[in-house]
């Protein structure tokens, strides 16, 4: 897409997000959606700069509307006054329920995403259509009404099947550190939900950013029978005043399913939409399905630990909080809770502090001078966290290479950071 090609740019709120549509100038039309208002602003005057006309387009999210036209187009009910003024689109993918009420009336209703962090912006639970007895697409239908036969029309619908309330799988009582506690996982079509008694919340599968297994001691040295699998979203996911960017469950590796898990869709749908992304039936380890679900209906794909290969026990000063920090591909990162992500670019400089014992500690110093600092890693693992920081081309300080020599040798590697800091000064 061309920006000198773009004649203008409209905006509206939809459910749960801001929406822009970009209309070119052969005509086309391209539509984006999931921007946050702060999103907006800075488009707006972006485009504005540019010397874009921008429009606000208003749509309807309460109160009545009368809509002379309604018509199906791209997986979306469009609701128009006339044939060329749309009033609003209603994604059909977002369906969660439809019921009949009266003899003239449908529900329509949708999940609602607890992941947006946007509160400015509405959302919509439900609509309701009446459409007249009169209405003559419905009519003559023996043992209906419109009601029903417009029910009937929307069920149809491969989009709407998609958003159906029924979960396609489900686990009971997995063990989440981020956030804490015991939740069932339901897998849907296009989202999943944990649930527990006083708590439910859906996050959309389009807001999962990346899939991780990240064992928890090396391997195969110390084999754990433990794994983490974290789930990154964007934007968080919010449960009562706390935001979650990560997700992370507590699996054992070893557990097996009772019994084959059967997933719950019709043969069409999964023929026609997920023959070669979900199998039909799983059994085997837990942590595997877990994963194995999410893949085929996020279209993400799972990584695990990298090069590294394992965590490094340690613990978080700032917090005093125990866990592991796992190096990464892309970024240092510590578990469990809270989920701590560093990346590579992000840092200027790593400074290894530690007495001549069993144990050494880390301070990340980022470009901004904003420290991490992690304590008593052991000092097994301070060869090859040395050698892992040259490989990414990190600098580190406080570490001089072993040689062969004997002072080099006694020294086991550290220099005396504390006259390091000083000199600095």
């Amino acid at each position: 897409m061309n920006i000198l090609e773009i004649e203008k740019v409209t905006w509206m709120k939809v459910k749960g997000s801001i929406r822009f549509d970009f209309h070119m100038e052969d005509g086309d039309k391209y539509k984006f959606t999931g921007f946050t208002p702060q999103n907006q602003i800075f488009l707006v005057n972006l485009l504005n700069g540019e010397n874009i006309p921008t429009q606000e387009e208003k749509c309807i999210v309460t109160g009545q509307i009368s809509a002379s036209l309604v018509e199906i187009k791209d997986n979306a009910l469009v609701m128009k006054d006339n044939p060329t003024n749309t009033l609003y689109e209603i994604p059909l993918t977002d369906v969660t329920n439809i019921e009949t009420k009266e003899e003239e009336d449908v529900k329509v209703s949708f999940h609602m995403d607890d992941t947006f962090g946007a509160t400015e912006v509405d959302w919509m639970e439900y609509v309701t259509f009446s459409i007249p007895h009169t209405f003559s697409q419905f009519r003559g239908v023996q043992d209906s009404n419109t009601a029903i036969e417009f029910k009937k029309s929307l069920v149809s619908l491969d989009c709407v099947r998609l958003g159906s309330e029924d979960p396609v799988a489900s686990f009971k009582r997995l063990i989440f550190l981020s956030p804490r506690g015991d939740y069932d996982m339901e897998f849907n079509l296009q989202f999943f939900r944990l649930k527990r008694a006083d708590i439910a919340v859906t996050v959309l599968y389009r807001s999962i950013v990346s899939i991780r297994i990240l064992c928890k001691l090396p391997k195969p040295m110390y084999p754990s029978p433990q794994a983490y699998v974290m789930i990154c979203v964007d934007p968080p996911l919010k449960i009562g005043r706390e935001w979650h960017s990560y997700l992370v469950i507590l699996l054992n590796t070893v557990r097996e399913v009772d019994e084959p898990i059967e997933i719950q869709m019709s043969d069409d749908l999964y023929a026609s939409k997920f023959e070669h992304k979900l199998q039909k039936s799983y059994k085997g380890l837990v942590h595997e399905i877990v994963v194995s679900l999410l893949e085929g209906l996020s279209g993400k794909k799972h990584s695990e630990t990298g090069e590294y290969g394992y965590g490094i026990r340690s613990n978080l000063e700032a917090q005093s909080k125990k866990g592991s920090l796992y190096p990464l591909e892309d970024a240092f990162y510590f578990l469990p809770d809270p989920v701590i992500r560093i990346f590579y670019t992000d840092i200027d400089r790593v400074e290894i502090e530690g007495p001549e014992n069993r144990s050494f500690n880390l301070k990340i110093v980022l470009n901004t001078e904003e420290e991490h600092s992690f304590s008593t890693l052991v000092q097994n693992e301070l060869t090859n966290l040395v050698s892992f920081l040259k490989y990414k081309k990190i600098e580190f300080r406080g570490y001089e290479e072993p040689s062969s020599s004997i002072s080099s040798r006694k020294s086991k590697g550290f220099k005396n950071f504390k006259k390091m800091k000083k000199k600095r000064k």
